[in-house]
């Protein structure tokens, strides 16, 4: 009866080995999930960033020129707006902006999305100025 006692404790021990290898690689997977803790995912954050861009090429093209205007506090109430516009706060946006910084595969992902979404809106644009509107005129 000592020998099958002793099979038995030691498939106990394998099995112990194995649950515990388990729950770590499980534990390991749900750690290193795509949306970290509150962190915006892709699609929002690369409209953020690209309307942020927006604002502050307006800024400095056109509203920066005058000079009665203050710089900076101009450039924080738009920024506040676009967050505003998609219902976020600056922490939030600065924290996913340093981790996606801190991911190098994921901070490239997120500037390639931006910049195909900036196109996109390009070619947009292009395409409705390009049709030529109809009038009574050109209709008969």
């Amino acid at each position: 009866m000592l020998p099958n006692t002793r099979i038995n404790l030691n498939n106990r021990h394998i099995l112990l080995h194995f649950w515990v290898a388990f729950i770590l690689l499980c534990c390991s997977l749900f750690s290193c999930n795509s949306n970290n803790g509150g962190v915006i995912p892709v699609d929002r954050m690369k409209v953020l960033i690209l309307e942020n861009q927006m604002v502050e090429e307006f800024y400095t093209n056109y509203i920066y020129k005058d000079s009665t205007i203050n710089r900076d506090s101009a450039r924080s109430v738009a920024f506040k707006q676009v967050l505003q516009l998609h219902k976020t706060d600056s922490a939030g946006f600065y924290k996913s902006l340093a981790w996606y910084r801190s991911e190098p595969e994921r901070f490239k992902i997120l500037l390639d999305s931006a910049t195909a979404y900036a196109n996109r809106l390009r070619e947009d644009r292009y395409k409705q100025e390009s049709i030529p509107a109809l009038s009574k005129d050109s209709a008969q």
